[in-house]
């Protein structure tokens, strides 16, 4: 959530995160800029010798620091997590990849050796040691470190979802400056008229990382809207905000803030009546201005006149490709996203991914995992090989012709110039998204994101779920030839490379369908894999079949 400008500067402040993140750095910069008092549960848990306090008396420690009125505390130590985050005003999370964070000890490490980092802080255990005590440090860390999201983190994650109104995540260090900035700088009606508010976008929103709030006090759940209504497909059934009104408020009750991402959602027959509320809710409530665009694709249930978003309709039943075309036509915002109307999407979800692409020019889309909703378990797509090739523009693009390796829909933001140089979604009803996502992979980067931004749940009657057989399969990957021999976009090479893609698809289906079938015998069962879960119970659908949208 967001850190708005009208709030008073918090007091006390909890900085979490994994050892070679930042915290540290970011908790020193923090008390520096606000003089606010640092503690470091490192030089308090560690006792003369280097015993450890013992469980009772550390809680109480941790519980009498919490009780005064002003502190930063810096440190994870999951026994006594809970009493920082219930008492802290702020909650900084410093969620960066392992990588990462290991290459930031390892050069920490060589500049302590060198004696070149003399003012850098230390955990006193640390510092007291010699060079053979900080190799084994270091060591520890990195274990630590590489632990982190699937140990600490994880324990940490229920914790900061009952609080997530007071946590704040950095993923990059831009998003970190961005934060200390914002903490930083002064707040408006506090200390007179020269006083100014916190740097904001061109949205006109605060510029704080995963909290990008309205400038303006009391927006933080605004979604009004400033696009015309005089669209040939925007009927009577549709329901627009006017200009200065709100979900909750009158005309004029707050300032518009233009939005400058839009969600299209295209809906039709029983999704009507089955999530769509639970769909839009979860993208309103994300604290950001959206533009929500549903597409009525012939719905033979009429749709209910939802605040907040608008209603473009087609007289006639469209493919999904050519649905989500038609709300892209009604895309006035840079960036868009495209959103089945039976999935939900977390909170925080909308504002990581915006904030990804707004740091990155040379990135087109910015992707996430999903999880189920049910289990909570995150999807194998992408694959994890997938974030590593990443990195590697080109190669992700050409590797992405052979096997879809991000979604094109769902938790994907997009820029929406390049959507249209696309041409949007291909005209069909299944591998329409693959498709279109080969040749938008070749203009920019695309970004991938481990945090899943997704809680999807395939359904038997899905159109994934239908078109399955052998000639659905190779209907996909002819539309992805086709697609990337007639994009101008596509390089030469690519083009000359499509006999060499095509038998690479087809090893890749040959492939994919042995070993399926193998794990359906090792499952003993004819139908498909099932999932167990943790007490071995079976019932769950496997990612297998609740992928079945990309897995071809």
């Amino acid at each position: 959530m967001g850190f708005p400008s009208s709030e008073p500067r918090p007091r006390r402040v909890a900085v979490l995160g994994s050892p070679g993140s930042g915290k540290t750095t970011f908790a020193h910069r923090l008390t520096e800029a606000t003089g606010l008092p640092l503690f470091h549960l490192d030089d308090l848990y560690w006792r003369p010798g280097w015993a450890r306090t013992p469980d009772p008396v550390w809680r109480e420690t941790v519980a009498a620091l919490c009780a005064d009125d002003v502190w930063i505390i810096d440190g994870n130590f999951l026994s006594t997590v809970e009493l920082r985050v219930e008492a802290a005003d702020l909650v900084v999370l410093f969620d960066r990849p392992e990588l990462r964070c290991a290459i930031n000890l390892i050069r920490r490490s060589v500049g302590l050796w060198l004696g070149r980092r003399a003012g850098l802080y230390l955990p006193r255990r640390l510092r007291a040691r010699g060079t053979g005590g900080r190799v084994r440090s270091l060591r520890a860390l990195l274990r630590k470190a590489l632990a982190f999201r699937r140990r600490e983190l994880v324990a940490m994650r229920p914790l900061l979802r009952l609080h997530a109104d007071r946590v704040v995540t950095c993923h990059t260090r831009a998003e970190a400056e961005r934060l200390l900035s914002a903490l930083s700088g002064p707040r408006p009606g506090r200390a007179g008229p020269a006083d100014r508010a916190v740097p904001t976008d061109r949205a006109g929103q605060c510029d704080c990382p995963l909290g990008r709030g309205p400038a303006t006090a009391g927006q933080g759940h605004s979604h009004n809207h400033s696009h015309s209504h005089s669209h040939s497909h925007s009927h009577e059934g549709s329901a627009p905000i006017p200009e200065g009104d709100t979900e909750t408020g009158g005309p004029t009750a707050r300032a518009v803030v233009q939005p400058d991402t839009s969600v299209v959602l295209p809906v039709w027959d029983g999704y009507v009546d089955r999530r769509l509320t639970a769909a839009v809710r979860s993208i309103q409530d994300q604290g950001l201005p959206v533009g929500l665009i549903l597409v009525d694709n012939a719905s033979t249930v009429p749709l209910p006149a939802i605040p907040g978003t608008r209603q473009v309709h087609s007289p006639r039943r469209l493919t999904l490709g050519a649905s989500r075309n038609l709300g892209l036509g009604h895309v006035s915002t840079p960036y868009v996203l495209f959103w089945d109307a039976d999935d939900v999407m977390p909170a925080g979800t909308l504002r990581h991914l915006r904030s990804i692409l707004e740091d990155d020019a040379s990135a087109v889309a910015v992707a996430t995992a999903m999880h189920h909703p049910v289990t909570g378990r995150i999807y194998p797509f992408p694959p994890r090989w997938a974030y590593a090739a990443s990195y590697r523009g080109r190669l992700f693009a050409l590797l992405n012709t052979v096997r879809p390796l991000f979604p094109g829909l769902g938790s994907v933001l997009m820029r929406t110039e390049s959507v249209r140089e696309c041409g949007g979604y291909d005209d069909a009803d299944h591998g329409e998204d693959w498709a279109f996502t080969s040749v938008l992979a070749f203009r920019g980067r695309v970004r991938l994101t481990r945090r899943s931004g997704r809680a999807y749940l395939a359904s038997p009657t899905s159109l994934s779920s239908v078109h399955r057989s052998v000639a659905a399969v190779w209907a996909r990957r002819c539309r992805v030839r086709r697609r990337l021999r007639a994009d101008p976009s596509v390089p030469g090479y690519c083009k000359r490379c499509l006999p060499l893609i095509a038998v690479l698809q087809c090893a890749d289906v040959l492939v994919f369908r042995v070993l399926r079938q193998l794990g359906q015998k090792a499952r003993g069962t004819a139908t498909g894999p099932v999932l167990t879960n943790s007490r071995g119970r079976a019932g769950t659908p496997s990612t297998e079949e609740v992928g079945t949208k990309w897995e071809n």
